[in-house]
């Protein structure tokens, strides 16, 4: 138990160091290049724009553009340049040509090389062994001068950049550590008691403990003795046999108990049974877990849907392999089904081949096992209320929902339909609706 308890506290919190330092690291290094790149782009719009404005202005501006980028001073290791765009250099920053002319020798064979294969205009960024290396670089239109900055940085000036250091090694370490002596801790402090409090709930459970336990002697560890001297096992209920294998959703016997106590209260009410359309033919062709995956997600559209537009927590329930249904009042019973139909239409492509999906229809066998073309699933949802005839029994509902989604189900999209009929229980066909029906995609 001691080692279980352990590795159950101290695993969970090695991972999440890992994954909280990684990030950081990572973070830290683009942050600390980004910042470099903001600095160089943010001086070249600075020389860019003196530049343009002396060539707007001056004639001679060769000449002024020269003594500028000479004197341009804009860092340690940044620096402007002036050239043609044959190629030929025309001025640089003085501070640069006097303390590492090698490098820029090898930073002006690069540039060149760029505005001679006809790229007077761009960006570019170069990571060496040694160095971070980034250019910015544009012509001055109507001249053949091209205006550039360039930040020529030594990665031992910015430590951060290339992730760990010894400072955050320790850190880590230290915080490991800490996690560890923790860990050892805690579990040597709740092994000990949890070892007894379970042996002791067993006794409880089989009938065989003491009336009075001598081994507990800590306040809280008495306190849950005590609950569990009070649980009688034999007047435990188990109420999962009515949830679903798939969606583990209460089915029809709690769906009966909350509709006739909505009729027995007399309140307005609506009962909307929703399906998934075509699910035979997609199991046939798909199998039998995909088919699963896709009933399972049914309900989550369903179950986000009530909680968006209906009641938080409200229940849905799982009566056939593709039907579900859900109690609601009628003004908010085509919202809950109008959200489940956006987000299964949305994602449904997800459970499809992409050729088949492209296709728009699959071709696979139905309940009768004869072989035809299926278009893709769709949710169809029949709604039976007691705003315009009155519902006594779930039968009776059944039997309205029911008809409806038969109604329906020749429809190749999703679709919805509200049941208004009062008195003229005529029903549903393909040839003929009544007027005060409603129909809704």
């Amino acid at each position: 138990m001691k080692k279980k308890i352990f590795f159950a506290v101290f695993i969970p919190y090695f991972l999440l160091l890992i994954v909280i330092f990684g990030v950081y690291f990572g973070y830290r290094s683009s942050y600390s290049l980004s910042v470099t790149e903001t600095t160089l782009r943010d001086a070249f719009n600075i020389v860019k724009e003196e530049s343009v404005y002396i060539i707007q202005n001056y004639e001679n501006y060769e000449n002024r553009l020269k003594k500028k980028v000479s004197n341009y001073e804009i860092g340690t290791f940044f620096y402007a340049w002036l050239l043609r765009t044959n190629g030929e250099e025309i001025a640089v920053s003085s501070n640069k040509s006097r303390n590492d002319p090698d490098e820029l020798q090898t930073n002006r064979d690069l540039f060149i090389n760029k505005i001679k294969s006809n790229q007077p205009y761009g960006y570019y960024s170069d990571k060496s062994d040694k160095n971070y290396k980034f250019v910015i670089y544009s012509a001055l239109d109507p001249t053949d001068l091209v205006i550039a900055c360039v930040a020529d940085i030594p990665k031992s000036s910015i430590p951060q950049a290339e992730g760990l250091d010894i400072k955050l090694i320790f850190l880590f370490l230290t915080l490991l550590a800490l996690g560890l002596f923790a860990s050892l801790w805690f579990s040597q402090y709740i092994a000990n008691p949890w070892t007894k409090l379970t042996a002791y709930a067993a006794m409880v459970f089989n009938e065989s403990a003491p009336p009075e336990s001598p081994v507990f002697k800590d306040s809280e560890l008495d306190g849950m003795v005590f609950f569990l001297d009070g649980i009688d096992s034999k007047k435990i209920v188990y109420v999962d046999e009515d949830r679903n294998n798939i969606t583990h959703l209460h089915g029809m016997s709690f769906l009966e108990k909350e509709l006739f106590d909505k009729i027995e209260k007399k309140d307005e009410f609506a009962v909307c049974e929703i399906a998934i359309n075509f699910l035979i033919a997609y199991q046939n062709r798909y199998g039998n877990r995909k088919a699963d995956d896709l009933i399972r997600f049914s309900a989550m559209c369903i179950e986000s849907a009530c909680d968006e537009f209906g009641v938080q927590g409200q229940p849905v329930y799982h009566v056939d392999k593709g039907r579900f249904v859900i109690v609601t009042t009628p003004a908010k019973s085509v919202d809950i089904i109008k959200q489940a139909i956006k987000m299964f239409d949305k994602n449904i492509k997800m459970f499809y081949d992409q050729s088949d999906f492209d296709k728009g229809c699959i071709v696979s066998k139905d309940s009768d096992g004869k072989i035809g073309t299926f278009p893709i699933t769709c949710l169809i949802s029949g709604i039976a209320t007691n705003k315009y005839i009155p519902l006594i029994h779930p039968l009776q509902i059944s039997y309205i929902t029911n008809e409806i989604l038969i109604y329906l189900s020749s429809r190749d999209y999703s679709c919805y339909l509200t049941d208004r009929r009062t008195v003229d229980r005529t029903p549903y066909t393909k040839s003929a609706q009544t007027e005060t029906s409603e129909e809704g995609q």
